[in-house]
C-alpha cells in the first residue's frame, strides 16, 4: 500500500465506524486494522492531510456528539460521552466547550428551542 492511500483509508475507516466502534478506536487500533505501524500512519496522515490523526479522530467524535445531542434527547451527556469514546463526561464537556464555545447541555437546549414550532 502506498503512503498516499493510507490517510484516505484511515479517514474512510473512521467515518464508516459506528459509534460503538468509535468508542474504542485509537490511532494504534486503527493502524492495526489497516496493517501498518502506528507512528508511520500518524506521520503519513499529518504529511498528507495537514492535521494530526488523533485530532481528526477527536473532531469526528465531537461531530457525532452534535448529532446525538440534536437527535437523541433521551441520551444523557454522560451516555453520549461514553458512547463516542471520551474518557469522562467532564473531559467531553471541556473539549466540546473549547471547540464550540458552549457546553453540550446548552447546545442541546438551544437546538431543542430552535426546533419548537412557533405559535
Amino acid at each position: 500500500m502506498n503512503n498516499a492511500s493510507l490517510p484516505d483509508k484511515a479517514v474512510r475507516h473512521i467515518l464508516a465506524s459506528p459509534d460503538t466502534s468509535l468508542r474504542t478506536l485509537t490511532v494504534a487500533t486503527l493502524a492495526k486494522k489497516i496493517g501498518v505501524d502506528r507512528s508511520h500512519l500518524a506521520r503519513v496522515f499529518k504529511a498528507h492531510l495537514g492535521c494530526k490523526l488523533c485530532d481528526f479522530l477527536r473532531n469526528e467524535r465531537l461531530n457525532r456528539a452534535i448529532h446525538l445531542l440534536t437527535n437523541r434527547p433521551d441520551l444523557t451527556i454522560k451516555s453520549i460521552s461514553h458512547q463516542i469514546g471520551f474518557t469522562s463526561p467532564e473531559y467531553f464537556t471541556r473539549l466540546f466547550k473549547t471547540h464550540h464555545h458552549i457546553t453540550p447541555q446548552h447546545y442541546r437546549n438551544l437546538k431543542a428551542e430552535a426546533q419548537k414550532p412557533d405559535l
